[in-house]
Formats: C-alpha cells, sequence, structure tokens
C-alpha cells in the first residue's frame, strides 16, 4: 500500500514517540538496576581525613585533634559530615567528592 503523505507523517511521529517512550524505560530501568550509590561512596576515609586536616589547619585549629573522633563518629556517613561543614563554614567547606575526583584525574595525569 500506498500511504497518503499525512499518514507517513503520523507513522513518523508515532515511531518517534515510541523510540521517545523506549528510551525513556531503559533509563528507568537502568537506575533501578544501579543501587542507589551513597554520597561520597568511593572516596577513601583516608582521604576524607586528609582533607579534613587540611581544612581545620586552616579554619578550625583547635578541632585538629579531635579529627580521629569527628571520623569515627561520622564512618560510613561522610556526607553529613560535609553538609555539616557546609552549614557552619558555608563556601569555605570542602566539596570532598569533587576535590576526590579532581585527585583522581590529577594522579591519572601522573601515572
Amino acid at each position: 500500500g500506498f500511504l497518503t503523505y499525512e499518514q507517513k507523517q503520523q507513522r513518523k511521529r508515532q515511531e518517534a514517540e515510541a523510540k521517545m517512550m523506549a528510551d525513556i524505560a531503559k533509563t528507568v530501568a537502568k537506575k533501578k538496576k544501579e543501587p542507589e550509590k551513597k554520597p561520597l561512596e568511593d572516596v577513601p576515609a583516608e582521604f576524607i581525613k586528609a582533607v579534613l586536616e587540611q581544612f581545620y589547619w586552616k579554619y578550625a585549629k583547635a578541632k585538629v585533634p579531635r579529627i580521629p573522633t569527628i571520623m569515627e563518629k561520622y564512618e560510613g556517613q561522610y556526607d553529613k559530615l560535609e553538609a555539616g561543614l557546609k552549614k557552619q563554614y558555608k563556601d569555605k567547606a570542602p566539596d570532598m567528592q569533587a576535590l576526590y575526583d579532581k585527585w583522581k584525574e590529577e594522579k591519572k595525569g601522573r601515572a
């Protein structure tokens, strides 16, 4: 069969819509499959500790001796530690993930 111009246009629209829906479904499925990554999950504790040391050395020297206790308190939930720093120190607070990503990139460049 021959299709009129309108029928061809409608078929194109339907195909485009179907593809869009399939893409959306794929994206949703992918999101479900990947377990929710916790914030800062891939940032090692040693790295967070090093950042904390530098940060406190600069902004709150009195807290430096408390770092081991702070690290213990926030173990496995460094996002809460980071949120607390942001609340208290505003834009001076370190962005742990960004710093770690940058450090990893630099390390890759040196390797």
